[in-house]
């Protein structure tokens, strides 16, 4: 998981990075519960700085997170006293309990490789309930290239002009890989300001081989969606994004 979240959770929240989880989890949770499921406990894997945890708070849902930055997790326990937090590689979940649905988004597409993938997928599994539901996201391939073409722009100035970030994008179309690249600009005392810099990577692949992944774990698709909620087909080239519900 290549991205320097150092540097990325003091913008994180400024950038909005977690808009998709913060705006969809009503949306997993009601369309999760029109379809016969049932819960009370929550499992965010990669939670961030906890833009899908103010939903659970208001709810008064029971919810853990993971995430493997210590400081995006300062940040989320700061918001979220009640939630449980872990420290722990996705790739290497251990130590945690069993949960009614358990969320991973925004995250999948940052793992380097399918094996990655499925080692998250193997914890996981672990972690859900039998019968219960494990429902992420993830970039399809046309969704990073439409994400690289929209070039290189401010990203973000606060309004007394003394933070400014500015993002550049690149596209692999062999290896099917977007980065991100991020300069961060603050500044410091008299004329000066001070440069960070911060790379995100996102991984294209391809939504059938991410099904057989889940399917040899053992997990059952119960659906497939875009990020409207609509029913994804695999030859639907204008999803962006495509939104898996599985079962254990």
């Amino acid at each position: 998981m290549p991205a320097n979240y150092t540097v990325l959770s003091q913008i994180y929240d400024e950038l909005d990075m977690g808009q998709f989880g913060r705006e969809s989890i009503s949306r997993i949770v009601n369309y999760a519960q029109q379809n016969g499921w049932m819960g009370r406990t929550f499992l965010d894997v990669g939670c961030g700085t906890g833009a899908s945890l103010e939903f659970f708070n208001q709810y008064s849902y029971i919810a853990t997170a993971v995430d493997q930055s210590p400081q995006m997790l300062d940040i989320a326990r700061s918001a979220y006293p009640n939630v449980t937090f872990n420290e722990q590689d996705i790739r290497q979940l251990e130590g945690l309990s069993q949960y009614d649905m358990v969320i991973s988004l925004n995250v999948m597409n940052e793992l380097d490789s399918l094996n990655d993938i499925r080692s998250a997928f193997g914890g996981i599994y672990e972690t859900v309930k039998d019968g219960r539901l494990f429902v992420f996201d993830m970039y399809t391939i046309e969704g990073l290239v439409e994400r690289f073409r929209r070039g290189d722009r401010l990203a973000y100035r606060d309004a007394d002009d003394s933070a400014m970030v500015f993002s550049t994008n690149d596209f692999d179309y062999e290896r099917q890989v977007h980065l991100r690249r991020y300069a961060i600009f603050k500044r410091a005392e008299g004329e000066f300001w001070q440069r960070g810099e911060a790379n995100r990577i996102l991984r294209g692949y391809p939504v059938q081989a991410i099904v057989a992944l889940l399917q040899r774990t053992g997990f059952r698709l119960s659906s497939l969606l875009t990020d409207n909620f609509e029913r994804y087909t695999p030859n639907d080239t204008r999803a962006s994004r495509v939104i898996f519900v599985a079962q254990k």
